[in-house]
């Protein structure tokens, strides 16, 4: 009889289903989108002056996790009820913050033995809350500045595929894919007037509530044509929130298909994706060079786990 594992995971790319295949053939996997209330619960407040007071005030108490978690526990029978009546060996959480802590404590109780690992692949500062970290035996985190400052440990993205090498050819010099935060549809914007002239660009931008004026679309692409894509840029332009510390999964991925990624996130230097196939731009004044752009992409020793072998390496004993 198989044991059971759950995965509680936003979807974004297919990175919640590589999770669920990599354990597959080993777990009876459940699988529940933790974030399927994110735009509800941040919608809620936008749109309620009572709400958007209860967060002001919260917030000058010092009491913003507190808040943001009895919104959600509205929802915390509906994410019971998906459970079952499983017990879980082991359960993978994403990010978890838009989850009611009441939800973990009853998960917790129903499963005592189970190894219960937390991952971070956003900074703390922009999760809603973090009070439910306790709940967990071990918490990781994809930003070296988190681990040292909440003294948590840390593990790099995984990838969802092996290395696939690049193509014979480039079609675009300039590949822009992400979600459409403000920053980054700005910054793009900037890029793209700049060197639309000098540059081939391939552009989509993600939001599932708006239609983005600026090659905007309402549902994302597939982690297929991602990789796709990359493997048909000569870079990657990969733009973070302007304060965001650690990692997008766009370096990790740029390093399957031998892509050279441009960033305006300095802090790349400091982690084990860093080489020469790798450019800095300055957010207020960027500039991106023909030399980057033409060079080769350099062989490195430089690697990344994919998703069987990142979930080995974080729940080992």
């Amino acid at each position: 009889v198989m044991e059971n594992a759950l995965v509680l995971a936003p979807e974004f790319m297919n990175y919640d289903q590589a999770i669920v295949k990599a354990w597959s053939e080993t777990y009876d996997v459940t699988l529940i989108n933790n974030e399927k209330y994110l735009y509800t619960i941040l919608n809620g407040i936008q749109k309620s002056f009572f709400k958007q007071l209860g967060m002001f005030l919260n917030r000058k108490l010092g009491r913003k996790d507190r808040y943001y978690d009895m919104l959600q526990t509205k929802y915390y029978g509906e994410y019971l009820q998906e459970l079952g009546n499983k017990n879980y060996q082991k359960i993978i959480c994403i990010n978890g913050h838009c989850m009611p802590d009441k939800f973990y404590e009853t998960l917790r109780k129903r499963n005592p033995d189970a190894k219960m690992i937390l991952y971070l692949w956003d900074d703390i500062s922009n999760l809603l809350k973090h009070t439910h970290f306790s709940y967990f035996d071990q918490v990781y985190s994809y930003n070296l500045d988190d681990c040292k400052e909440y003294s948590l440990q840390y593990m790099p993205m995984m990838t969802q595929n092996k290395w696939m090498g690049h193509g014979s050819v480039d079609k675009y010099d300039i590949a822009i894919i992400g979600t459409a935060h403000p920053d980054r549809l700005e910054e793009a914007r900037k890029i793209y007037q700049k060197y639309r002239e000098k540059y081939r660009f391939y552009i989509y931008f993600y939001h599932p509530d708006k239609t983005i004026d600026f090659f905007g679309h309402r549902t994302p692409l597939s982690y297929e044509e991602y990789v796709n894509i990359l493997r048909q840029s000569s870079a990657v332009l990969d733009l973070p929130f302007r304060e965001q510390k650690g990692l997008t999964t766009r370096p990790f991925d740029a390093l399957l298909t031998e892509t050279k990624v441009i960033t305006s996130n300095a802090n790349i230097r400091r982690y084990p994706v860093y080489s020469g196939n790798i450019m800095i731009i300055d957010w207020d004044d960027p500039e991106i060079p023909e030399t980057f752009i033409r060079q080769s992409y350099q062989q490195n020793d430089r690697r990344v786990l994919n998703a069987e072998e990142w979930l080995k390496e974080i729940f080992k004993d």
